[in-house]
C-alpha cells in the first residue's frame, strides 16, 4: 500500500490533470475508530494484522485508476479519479467511508 509521500505525489499529479484537462477527482479520508483500544486490549501485533487486512480489502475494492494509501497510524486516504458526485457516493459507501 502506498505511503503518505506517494499519496501526496499522486494527489499533486491529479491536481495538474484537473487544471490542464479538467479531470475530476475526489478525496476520502477515514480512520479506524477506537484503534487504541484494539492495540491496548489485543496487542500491537493484532492491530498490525487488522491494518493489513483493511489495507488489502480497500485496495482490492477500488478501481485501478484510484489510490488507497495509508496516511498515518490507523488513517487512510482514498483518491478517486474521474468521478462525479453520484460515483463518489457509491464508492464511499462501498468502502465504508
Amino acid at each position: 500500500m502506498p505511503n503518505r509521500r506517494s499519496a501526496t505525489a499522486f494527489i499533486k499529479s491529479k491536481l495538474k490533470a484537473y487544471k490542464k484537462l479538467d479531470v475530476n477527482f475526489a478525496l476520502g479520508f477515514f480512520d479506524i475508530d477506537d484503534f487504541k483500544v484494539i492495540n491496548d486490549t489485543y496487542g500491537h501485533d493484532t492491530g498490525d494484522m487488522i491494518i493489513k487486512l483493511i489495507s488489502k480489502t480497500l485496495t482490492s475494492s477500488t478501481r485501478h485508476s484510484d489510490m488507497i494509501s495509508r496516511w498515518g497510524g490507523e488513517e487512510f486516504i482514498a483518491v478517486f479519479v474521474g468521478v462525479d458526485q453520484e460515483q463518489i457516493g457509491y464508492l464511499s459507501e462501498k468502502l465504508g467511508f
